[in-house]
């Protein structure tokens, strides 16, 4: 039996701000101070977008996993801490990098790629553990729609604008149920012309076909969600 998992699809779309993130400054050549804006704005997102994640975490899921295995949540909460850690460093080094020498830059610049693929590693590592451990713990206690009230507290504390930049790396971060089980919860909740708009940055990054499948996909859940038990039998 499947169950329903509140971290993976997410997690997709964390990962590709992470790796983006990492090719750009891998890119980027900080002795030229012309490329450092969209550099500093691309890892400052990274950065507000897993705090903001983090937070949703641990005012949600965590005091769960605190009942229920302390030890796991405590190990969550500890990786959450040495993130903020790091993240204020490489802000750090990007506030040095203004009106600073070229050599400086360069070297600062050095020291953020550093400090960011050891970050990258450490949040897929973090994540695989909430995957894994966290996921049958909650498995284990919650059914599938406690998970889904659960989901729904998280989503329903996020703000409009927050709401939309996530909405556009999970449209095409996720495989195509998961895009369908989004699509199908967001056509459910809101005016179409709300929906448009919130999901057109996430359509046009996954393209007219993929959002073509993806709607005939969603609308095929909700159908199926909508039939009364034993009326396909």
């Amino acid at each position: 039996m499947t169950r329903f998992d509140i971290y993976t699809h997410i997690h997709k779309a964390i990962r590709v701000v992470l790796f983006d993130t990492v090719a750009t400054v891998g890119r980027t050549d900080f002795g030229r101070e012309a490329e450092l804006p969209a550099t500093s704005a691309a890892i400052r997102r990274m950065i507000r977008l897993t705090h903001l994640h983090a937070q949703h975490e641990d005012r949600e899921i965590h005091p769960l996993l605190h009942r229920l295995a302390p030890e796991v949540a405590a190990d969550l909460e500890a990786g959450h801490d040495r993130f903020d850690g790091i993240d204020r460093e490489i802000e750090g080094c990007l506030t040095r990098m203004e009106g600073e020498t070229s050599a400086v830059r360069i070297s600062l610049g050095r020291r953020v790629h550093e400090m960011l693929g050891g970050l990258v590693a450490d949040h897929l590592e973090h994540m695989a553990l909430e995957e894994s451990r966290a996921n049958r713990i909650l498995w284990a206690h919650l059914t599938d729609a406690e998970l889904l009230a659960l989901q729904d507290r998280v989503m329903g504390a996020i703000g409009p604008e927050e709401m939309t930049e996530w909405v556009e790396l999970l449209i095409p971060a996720g495989n195509l149920t998961e895009r369908a089980g989004l699509v199908a919860a967001l056509r459910g909740v809101m005016p179409a012309e709300a929906f448009d708009a919130l999901t057109a940055p996430g359509r046009a990054r996954l393209g007219e076909a993929g959002w073509s499948e993806t709607l005939e996909a969603a609308g095929a859940l909700a159908a199926a969600q909508a039939m009364p038990q034993g009326a396909a039998s």
